[in-house]
């Protein structure tokens, strides 16, 4: 049984995507957990790192896909 290159490139994109939300926001969660617990704020912080985290996340898979997209143009454009 061979694998396909092309199943494995798609399931490897999964695999950044996920790990980078759950990194980020998971991260971020605990800072501001952490601090929650130092200034007597609780949820208060957690939840805005927590919403930080996000669009940081949200914000670098943007970019890597705009990144993705030029290399593919430049692809296309080499063959023709």
């Amino acid at each position: 049984m061979q694998l396909d290159p092309e199943w494995m490139k798609k399931s490897a994109i999964f695999g950044l995507v996920s790990v980078e939300l759950v990194a980020y926001i998971g991260g971020a969660f605990l800072i501001g957990k952490w601090l929650d617990s130092r200034l007597g704020l609780a949820p208060l912080l957690a939840v805005f790192f927590s919403c930080f985290g996000l669009g940081l996340a949200v914000w670098k898979i943007l970019n890597w896909l705009k990144k993705e997209q030029a290399k593919v143009k430049r692809k296309d454009k080499d063959e023709n």
